[in-house]
């Protein structure tokens, strides 16, 4: 019985949208100490900041529909992603000494990220309310085809 509450535990702190982003911001800043000690050209060090960007939002769209209470997930997930961005972003820029205006086609695939982000999580919320609204739906019979 002990195993089946450890499990439930680490299920809330994986399906956690604060603990995904501190997961993923510790992933970036150790990519980028990699990066830095081995001498790689700037624009991969946006890149890898892209890429904990791309983990996050595909891990925390295929959570999402596992979480009961999406109110209370979207907020946070809104939340994380928008400090894993400010965060990484600041992070990227100590370690390359570049602002992310002066990253060229990086900068638009920031925003791209972002777009993507919000069409995911809305499509995400609109699934989660089809399949709950079809759940609710009583019927009794199946309609009457028109025959002509």
């Amino acid at each position: 019985m002990n195993t089946t509450q450890n499990k439930d535990k680490s299920k809330l702190w994986i399906a956690n949208p604060i603990f995904q982003a501190t997961l993923l911001l510790v992933f970036c800043l150790i990519s980028q100490i990699v990066l830095l000690s081995n001498g790689y050209e700037q624009a991969l060090f946006w890149q890898f900041g892209l890429l904990t960007l791309m983990i996050f939002i595909l891990f925390n769209i295929l959570m999402g529909f596992q979480v009961k209470n999406y109110g209370w997930y979207w907020r946070r997930s809104v939340g994380s992603y928008v400090g894993l961005l400010v965060l990484s972003i600041f992070i990227i820029g100590q370690f390359t000494d570049q602002s992310l205006s002066d990253a060229g086609l990086t900068r638009r695939m920031y925003n791209l990220f972002t777009v993507v982000y919000g069409i995911l999580t809305s499509m995400m919320g609109a699934a989660r309310w089809i399949v709950k609204y079809a759940e609710e739906e009583k019927w009794t019979k199946p309609r009457q085809k028109s025959r002509r």
